[in-house]
């Protein structure tokens, strides 16, 4: 899975939960957790840690 596939899939996961986000930002979230997640490319974990940061920073 390339990162352009993994932040769409991501994208779609938290439409499904009603997050909202700016483009930009998920795109460098995706960025700055890459090598995590080729570890582990499970999509909920990481729309739970994005969704945790957008939560905490007031978004």
């Amino acid at each position: 899975m390339s990162d352009l596939n993994f932040a769409e899939a991501l994208k779609q996961e938290l439409r499904n939960r009603g997050v909202s986000f700016d483009q930009g930002e998920l795109l460098e979230f995706v960025e700055d957790v890459w090598t995590g997640v080729k570890r582990n490319p499970d999509v909920s974990v990481w729309a739970d840690r994005f969704a945790n940061g957008v939560t905490c920073a007031g978004v």
